[in-house]
């Protein structure tokens, strides 16, 4: 091999070792939140560990759990032990109250919730912070930063949290799980995801994201 054929071989070599550090690198950047599809709402899940309940809930109360979900929805639908067609169109077509429901549990999530589809979506690092700090910023918080505890939740360790926002047929709990997504760097258009659906058909269509 001559001089020149040398020269040319390094660059491209070194070429392959700089474009084997770009795919490589952001794999281990990655982190991976998942939803699951309850029927009529979504809800996001990620590690307790990162998700820090003692310090943004100001509680013990999910302590020694693993996982944690999230969802954001009408105040007086989302709580009901019945729901009915009254407090769904109340809920839908004018705007009403939020509240944020937080659920603890051990198992991973895609065993978690049997009736439910549960899918993972991939995020960077960066991104997956910023959907952190969204969530903790639909909690509804006094001087102190103290978020307000309204009742026990839907199921096992789980409790209701007064929300940030209003709920309405612009702005449902699946558009508010896609606008969580999105503030993590995903691709997806809350303004489509106003129905469980909505959210799932989206995320379904990603290319794997990170």
């Amino acid at each position: 091999m001559g001089p020149l054929a040398r020269t040319v071989a390094f660059f491209l070599l070194l070429g392959c070792g700089v474009a084997q550090a770009d795919t490589t690198s952001p794999a281990t950047d990655c982190r991976t939140v998942y939803v699951a599809d309850h029927g009529w709402h979504t809800g996001l899940m990620v590690l307790a560990q990162d998700f820090k309940p003692r310090e943004s809930l100001r509680t013990t109360f999910f302590d020694d759990k693993r996982w944690i979900e999230v969802g954001w929805g009408d105040a007086a639908f989302y709580q009901a032990e019945e729901t009915s067609f009254t407090l769904a169109l109340r809920a839908l077509f004018s705007p009403t109250d939020a509240v944020m429901h937080v659920y603890a549990f051990d198992p991973a999530p895609t065993g978690n919730f049997p009736e439910s589809t549960v899918k993972p979506v991939r995020m960077t690092a960066a991104g997956y912070r910023k959907l952190l700090a969204f969530v903790q910023a639909g909690f509804t918080r006094d001087a102190d930063g103290e978020p307000t505890p309204v009742k026990r939740g839907l199921y096992g360790r789980s409790y209701f949290f007064k929300g940030e926002g209003s709920y309405s047929l612009d702005r449902t709990c699946n558009t508010w799980t896609a606008e969580a997504l999105q503030a993590g760097g995903v691709v997806i258009d809350p303004s489509e995801a106003t129905t469980s659906g909505g959210v799932m058909d989206q995320i379904a269509a990603l290319d794997g994201g990170c």
